[in-house]
Order: C-alpha cells, then structure tokens, then sequence
C-alpha cells in the first residue's frame, strides 16, 4: 500500500540520501588523500634527515 502511494504522489525519499551520501564520500576522500600525502611528506622528511645524519656521522669519524 505504502509502495502505491509513493508512485501516485511522485515522492522521491531516496534522492537527499544520495546527495548526502555523495558529499560523505568526497569529505572521506578528501580525508583519505590529505592522510597520504602527509605520510609521504613525512616519509620524505624522514629519509631527508637520516641521510643528512649519517653524512655527519662520516664527517665526524
């Protein structure tokens, strides 16, 4: 019954729940590709300042 009354009045319930969820996954994917490029700068970071570290240390020794 529900089901009939949804066709004859043209009620669409599912479309705000598209968009939400459209806009959910584009914060989540925002999210996601912010906490990769953070690992890879630090990553490079990382190997930037060992590598300084370890010319010290032979220049030391």
């Amino acid at each position: 019954m529900e089901y009939s009354k949804d066709i004859i009045l043209g009620v669409n319930y599912s479309d705000k729940k598209k968009g939400q969820a459209k806009t959910k996954k584009k914060i989540k994917h925002k999210i996601l590709i912010g906490a990769c490029v953070l690992c890879v700068g630090l990553m490079i970071l990382d190997y930037v300042l060992v590598y300084k570290f370890i010319m010290l240390l032979q220049t030391l020794v």
